[in-house]
């Protein structure tokens, strides 16, 4: 500190920086979006959604940041129907997702848990249950004020176990999620 810091700027022993999230809550609010492939016995089905996450956070060291929280989203699929055209479906779904962020400069890479439950647009009572496994990795901006933009690069993996007469579905969805660390 003293060879970089300005003669009329003391050093402190407790200062964390100001660009991690170290000792710190926080609060990360995102928005994602994607395409996915769902496969079941029928083949790979085609779509997408997206939605968005609020997760409080905490930096327990200068590169590991953990949160859990929760998001709404929603999304659409293109199945085929019984005569083998493509049929329009739609979704929301509601999620709880366990985040743990490890940070090396202005790098981020994000693993996420996160159980959710999905339902069709035609039946909002019947939510299936479901989980994801995500793997993203992005750039963090320098803090502005209170916040430091974020933007990443994401591959999830979801799985809905049988339920309701349905086999078990996979998907995979390949999107992005672009967001603001918010340091109150």
């Amino acid at each position: 500190a003293e060879d970089d810091c300005p003669f009329w700027l003391e050093p402190t022993a407790d200062f964390i920086g100001v660009e991690g999230s170290a000792h710190r809550f926080v609060l990360l609010l995102e928005t994602q979006g994607g395409l996915e492939f769902v496969f079941n016995d029928g083949g790979p089905t085609l779509g997408g959604g997206g939605g968005g996450r609020i997760i409080p956070a905490y930096g327990i060291t200068d590169r590991v940041t953990v949160g859990l929280g929760g998001g709404l989203g929603g999304g659409s699929q293109l199945p085929k129907s019984d005569g083998g055209d493509r049929q329009f479906t739609a979704y929301v779904e509601g999620g709880i997702p366990l985040l743990v962020r490890y940070r090396e400069g202005l790098i981020l890479w994000d693993s996420v848990a996160e159980i959710f439950a999905r339902a069709p647009e035609d039946d909002l009572e019947r939510f299936d249950p479901g989980a994801r496994l995500s793997q993203s990795i992005g750039f963090a901006s320098l803090r502005i004020g209170p916040f430091m933009p974020y933007g990443l690069i994401s591959i999830d993996y979801e799985i809905f176990p049988a339920a309701r007469g349905r086999e078990t579905l996979h998907g995979v969805r390949f999107g992005t999620r672009v967001g603001l660390v918010w340091d109150p």
